[in-house]
């Protein structure tokens, strides 16, 4: 099983952005509950999602070299406060937009699959454990909830990453973002 394109380079900028995060730790060693969320409209690409109150939005690509490895798609993220001053993964809620049928997804077994509705289009949801992965020094188990919307000529992959022990919180990060994501236009006609 291989990660995705977007989740490989997030991780790979992560890892330089770590030391230099704008998120500060929360305290209790876990991430809070979401009880806050906040409009956020995307200038480039037209859609509409809610976010917990507080997670900063990150750029995916910052180099050139970056941005090579995401076209002819687009990504934006939403990093959660650490949870801790020894937290080195921020958890992450991420949206990538794609042309045609094209999937930035992790490839699973299809035994956690299920059929939603997101927007009045259908997507399939899915959760997988990514186990010891290389982050830094750190070796992480990580959760990934993933949906994709094929429809209209384009893919919209919806992320929500993070270590395993905070799946609670990200479990609802990912559906809250499931229930308030919308597409008014399509992503490949506004700019």
């Amino acid at each position: 099983m291989q990660p995705a394109r977007l989740i490989t380079l997030l991780i790979s900028t992560l890892l330089i952005a770590s030391s230099t995060s704008a998120s500060e730790p929360v305290p209790e060693g876990s991430l809070p509950v979401i009880d806050r969320l906040v409009p956020y409209q995307d200038a480039d690409y037209g859609f509409r999602m809610a976010v917990p109150e507080g997670w900063s939005r990150i750029i995916a690509a910052e180099a050139e070299s970056d941005q090579d490895a995401l076209e002819p798609g687009y990504a934006v993220g939403f990093e959660s406060p650490r949870s801790s001053v020894d937290d080195h993964f921020a958890d992450y809620v991420m949206v990538e937009i794609l042309p045609g049928a094209e999937s930035g997804a992790f490839e699973t077994d299809g035994n956690s699959s299920r059929v939603v509705m997101v927007d009045d289009r259908v997507a399939v949801v899915d959760e997988l454990l990514l186990r010891d992965v290389q982050f830094g020094e750190d070796l992480l188990d990580l959760v990934v909830y993933q949906a994709e919307i094929v429809e209209l000529g384009f893919t919209v992959g919806i992320f929500v990453i993070g270590e395993q022990h905070e799946s609670a919180v990200l479990s609802d990060a990912f559906e809250l973002t499931l229930k308030t994501f919308s597409v008014p236009d399509n992503p490949f006609d506004v700019s």
